[in-house]
């Protein structure tokens, strides 16, 4: 028998634990050194980087602090997503034979954050859409058809874009999980948007132009470029931060956003600000001389007019109401140069009833044709992802339904149409079917903008682009939360009429 059997009990507990306790201090002293002697070298390291390079060293600090904060907070990452949509093509990275704008970057940087969380359970898992099937089947044929494309190099670019956009679309649905996460994302879009519509009207009155490149190998280059139009063509088109054709889109979902707020909030004085917003995007709508986008915003109108009951039955009061502003919006945007403006429209229209001779709808017309043509060689089955620009008059692509059809052939083209009337069904079939009228009126105004995009996106951008991924993601949030809504009549909501039910018809 050891003598250290023979002590009492409580001595031979005290003993275990003092042993166990040193172990533990020793352990906790030895984790203290290498994290002290992790942050000497961390300091030694920012020490030099500050003496060789001060700049730098506060960049990189901030950057380290900023990708850490994104990284830990996926929300967080989501919102700086919202915010870098708008002015993304400014800023841009090329790596090998792929541009990336700034938005793209930040989804990478976003999906990064969503996996970490994931895997360290701090948030809880997606769930499914109805929509989910049809997004990985469209980007399946995507990627099945970089084998066959004509441009390799273009097909990779617009290929990343896709995948990065359906991830969006996707953590949309997983982060945006209440009313709050809603409402910041779309405050964000039209808060970055006011900026972008006061470049617009200023656009026209200046010359100021900016382009700067600073390539740190032969395969990584970071490009800026703003308001490039006055170098080359000093139409006097407003634009913000991309083209003309750009920043109207950017206008008419900002104007959907802000009158999706406009319809659940029941302050007067909020819904008034709210309202000043919108005409301010009409104006910077109005100012880029975009004919194809006022026409699918105008219908996109009229849709929503036709489904709420404080409109249908002034329909035609409403409608004209619209293009009286629009006019008015456009003398007050183009108060100095309102014969100039006016004459460059004139000039297209009468191009087009002359020939169309040196018209956008000329080059557009001109494109069809090579792409019928590149349907028949190919059989239907199209020059592959980014294969068409090698044949098109256009750098990039304009035009999101010609493009899909022309690269991704008939079997492409018929899911395209599956993701977008499947999409449109579902918001419909959600909105008749929920009980909560909060989400009913921001799901109607929703499908205003989507009757927009569907027409306007035949003459607008490529399918790669994230424009129309990032309104997708909006409204299957939409449906995952009006879906989730407890019913409720909406009294606490603006127009609220106790006998007449919900202001949304159908």
């Amino acid at each position: 028998m050891s003598p250290f059997s023979r002590c009492p009990e409580f001595i031979q507990i005290k003993t275990m634990e003092l042993i166990k306790n040193s172990h533990s201090i020793y352990g906790a002293k030895r984790q203290n050194v290498l994290i002290w002697l992790l942050l000497i070298i961390v300091e030694i390291f920012f020490v030099l980087l500050a003496v060789a390079s001060p700049v730098t060293a506060i960049c990189t600090v901030l950057g380290i602090v900023a990708i850490l904060l994104l990284i830990t907070k996926p929300e967080y990452a989501f919102y700086f997503l919202t915010l870098s949509i708008i002015p993304s093509p400014v800023l841009s990275v090329r790596v090998g034979d792929i541009v990336l704008g700034a938005s793209y970057l930040v989804a990478i940087i976003l999906i990064l954050s969503w996996v970490i969380a994931r895997f360290s359970g701090t948030r809880l898992p997606r769930d499914k859409t109805d929509s989910d099937q049809v997004f990985i089947v469209f980007c399946i044929w995507a990627f099945l058809s970089i084998f066959w494309s004509h441009d390799r190099s273009v097909g990779y670019e617009d290929l990343t874009k896709l995948f990065l956009d359906v991830a969006v679309v996707f953590l949309a649905t997983a982060l945006i999980r209440n009313k709050r996460i809603l409402k910041i994302t779309l405050g964000a879009f039209i808060l970055v948007n006011i900026i972008d519509a006061s470049l617009a009207l200023f656009y026209p009155h200046t010359g100021f132009y900016s382009r700067n490149s600073w390539a740190y190998s032969n395969n990584l280059s970071v490009i800026f470029k703003f308001w490039l139009k006055n170098l080359t063509v000093p139409e006097g088109r407003g634009m913000g931060f991309f083209t003309a054709h750009a920043t109207a889109v950017t206008q008419t979902i900002s104007i959907t956003f802000i009158m999706m707020l406009f319809w659940v909030t029941k302050s007067k004085a909020k819904r008034r600000w709210l309202f000043l917003g919108a005409l301010l995007f009409l104006m910077a709508l109005v100012c880029t001389l975009t004919k194809s986008l006022l026409v699918s915003f105008i219908i996109g109108v009229a849709y929503v007019a036709l489904h709420l009951k404080p409109l249908e039955k002034r329909f035609f009061t409403t409608m004209i109401l619209l293009l009286t502003v629009s006019v008015i919006s456009f003398t007050i945007a183009r108060f100095q140069d309102v014969e100039k403006a006016a004459t460059f429209v004139g000039k297209n229209i009468h191009a087009v009833n002359s020939g169309m001779d040196k018209t956008s709808l000329t080059t557009r017309i001109v494109t069809c044709k090579i792409g019928i043509r590149k349907l028949v060689d190919t059989l239907g089955l199209g020059t592959g992802i980014g294969g068409f620009l090698k044949y098109s008059p256009y750098k990039h692509m304009d035009g999101s339904h010609p493009a899909v059809l022309f690269d991704l052939g008939f079997v492409g083209f018929g899911i395209w149409i599956w993701v977008l009337l499947g999409t449109y069904h579902l918001l419909v079939t959600t909105m008749r079917n929920c009980r909560n009228e909060y989400y009913r009126r921001m799901l109607l105004i929703y499908l205003g903008g989507y009757v927009n995009i569907l027409i306007s996106w035949l003459v607008t951008f490529s399918y790669a682009d994230i424009y129309i991924w990032f309104y997708l993601g909006i409204g299957l949030t939409l449906v995952q939360l009006a879906k989730g809504a407890p019913p409720d009549a909406g009294e606490d909501l603006p127009f609220y009429h106790k006998d007449r039910g919900s202001i949304v018809v159908g």
